[in-house]
């Protein structure tokens, strides 16, 4: 009885030390659309009487705030009032914030704007999510997994139970596309799954990420090749003042962080590594079956030359592996088992982000991934090969987005993007039983080849009222392999009927080129058309109050030119590697898609 009050007076202690150990809540408000610094923001803690204002390059700083959840207001002339949610101040933590604040369109002093927790992607107004990170660390049941987390959105949902592979809108998981800091990356999953986007669970330290935006339709011409979906990341930048070091321990592994500044105190970076567990779990209790591993590796580095100029440089290495056990799966009647399957990962990037004048920036970024993989299937009972894969994917992209304001009713949004790339695809596969039940002969692949996709894009912003800002969007793409030369228009509205109910509504073209791992697999596949979506939105945004939303919107999705096997059309190309020899030889197929969703 004496050791349990002994151990209850000693937590008691940590807990009132801890307590009086205040975090900080250092930060930058800039102009959302031009990402100038704006100086003399009047920044509060809501509910309380800390607050602060910022300087002359957008900087604020509030001390000594105590541990807990908090709000924090942003107020200035000429802008919109917007309020940031979940901010978690831990003993002795810094936190860092980037805001960017919307400036307001008043006509006369009888239109009133209220405060808001929204805020509204300008070049694409319907069908955005925006997460924090809180939002995502709190996330019940996801293990901060962010495919995960987004597929419980209406109008997305998971392919299966074992793999976040998202469907968006009735889209294969092949239709989506991922973006950190401007520099594309084609999968953010272990275990990646060929030709597709998904995996089995996400790479991503969430401790990194300051905010998400998912476009589920109707997204910027800045974004293409992809038809479904895009997913904005933006990484948070390290401590600058200091040091700070984490350790972690959750469902998907063990691992830790630090952060810190750059020498000369002109940046920061962070760093990060983990490592799944399950393994040494399942040999320390002697489990059979099949073994998973996975780990990674993530580094970011920001360095500000001066106010205009900023490099930013992304690395992530993102390993995976899984082996069976023979005899456990001949024990269950598993009919063939894994001898091998690794997969390797890598994204190196730098993005330069460069401030022209009060009126406009422009970010440009050069990045490299790659995506190897080697897998090896053998059959049970005799224990032969029933399937090889060795294959791998080099992808360069050089991509450069600008924004310039005209004046306050117009405004512009243009940039291009070059990508080459360069495929080795081998793969085996023995005579069988498809999975329809009927024989396939054996296949046997072994091809190379490099090809390049060359993009232009350009989005006018016109706000001639207040209350209602239109987006026309053209996008120019022109793919090397079968030398297809497409052009994407794509036009947004969003009209603020009164201060609480606004009408939007979109329309436009995308193109996806054919998956080069089906082109891989018959010189008649080479002539198959890009496949091509057509995405007609309307829906309504209802303000129950500042921050409680009603979205109800409408969508009908076109599909043309979408490949299958004209010998088994339930089979479409995103099926996964198992039942590759099925999709030999295709065809296209024409189909639309429609729903309403409620969020």
């Amino acid at each position: 009885m004496k050791h349990f009050k002994f151990v209850i007076i000693n937590l008691l202690l940590v807990s009132a030390l801890l307590a009086g150990q205040n975090g900080v809540i250092k930060g930058k408000v800039v102009d959302s659309s031009t990402k100038q610094p704006l100086a003399g923001v009047n920044v509060m803690l809501v509910e309380t009487t800390l607050g602060a204002s910022t300087d002359v390059e957008g900087n604020f700083y509030i001390l000594n705030v105590p541990v807990g959840d908090y709000q924090i207001k942003f107020m200035y002339i000429g802008y919109e009032t917007h309020i940031k949610t979940d901010i978690n101040i831990k003993p002795e933590r810094d936190i860092y914030i980037s805001v960017g604040v919307t400036e307001s369109m008043l006509e006369s002093e009888t239109i009133t704007i209220s405060e808001s927790y929204f805020q509204k992607d300008e070049t694409a107004p319907i069908s955005s999510v925006n997460l924090s990170y809180e939002e995502i660390r709190r996330a019940p049941g996801s293990a901060g997994d962010i495919s995960r987390i987004l597929s419980a959105i209406p109008g997305v949902s998971q392919q299966t139970d074992q793999f976040n592979d998202l469907m968006v809108r009735g889209g294969s998981p092949s239709e989506n596309g991922y973006y950190i800091d401007n520099m594309p990356i084609p999968n953010i999953n272990h275990f990646p799954v060929l030709g597709a986007a998904g995996g089995a669970i996400g790479i991503l330290n969430t401790d990194f990420i300051q905010d998400v935006t998912f476009y589920t339709g109707g997204f910027s011409s800045a974004y293409g090749d992809r038809l479904s979906s895009i997913m904005d990341i933006s990484y948070r930048e390290g401590n600058k003042e200091k040091i700070e070091m984490q350790l972690d321990l959750n469902f998907s592994g063990f691992g830790g962080q630090i952060e810190g500044p750059v020498p000369g105190g002109k940046g920061s970076w962070l760093f990060s590594a983990k490592r799944s567990y399950l393994d040494i779990v399942q040999k320390a209790m002697g489990l059979t079956g099949e073994t998973p591993r996975f780990g990674d590796i993530q580094a970011k580095i920001s360095y500000d030359f001066n106010p205009e100029h900023k490099l930013t440089a992304l690395y992530i290495f993102a390993p995976s592996s899984r082996e069976s056990d023979r005899e456990a799966f001949r024990e269950q009647g598993v009919p063939w088992y894994t001898v091998k399957w690794k997969a390797l990962q890598n994204t190196a990037g730098l993005n330069w982000r460069y401030l022209w004048d009060k009126n406009g920036y422009s970010n440009t970024s050069i990045t490299f991934n790659r995506i190897s993989r080697e897998s090896e299937d053998r059959f049970n009972r005799s224990n032969k090969i029933k399937s090889t894969n060795i294959n791998s994917e080099n992808i360069f992209t050089l991509r450069n987005k600008n924004f310039y304001r005209i004046n306050k009713t117009n405004k512009i949004d243009f940039g291009v993007e070059a990508k080459s790339m360069t495929v080795d695809y081998d793969y085996f596969y023995a005579s069988d039983s498809n999975y329809a039940g009927q024989p396939s002969p054996e296949l046997k692949i072994k091809k190379n080849f490099s090809t390049s996709q060359i993009s232009a894009f350009a989005n006018f912003i016109w706000q001639p009222f207040n209350r209602i800002t239109t987006v026309f969007g053209l996008r120019g793409d022109y793919y090397e392999f079968n030398k297809a030369l497409h052009f994407s228009p794509r036009l947004s509205l969003s009209y603020k009927i009164n201060e609480r109910l606004a009408f939007n509504a979109s329309a436009g073209m995308f193109y996806r080129s054919v998956p080069l791992f089906l082109v891989s697999q018959s010189e008649s596949n080479e002539k198959l058309k890009n496949l091509k979506s057509t995405h007609y939105i309307a829906g309504f945004d209802y303000m129950l109050s500042a921050d409680t939303k009603l979205t109800l919107e409408a969508y009908a999705k076109e599909y043309r030119n979408f490949p299958l096997s004209p010998d088994f059309p339930s089979f479409l190309f995103w099926t996964r590697e198992r039942t590759i020899k099925l999709i030999i030889n295709m065809v296209c197929l024409n189909q639309v898609a429609k729903a309403i969703h409620v969020g």
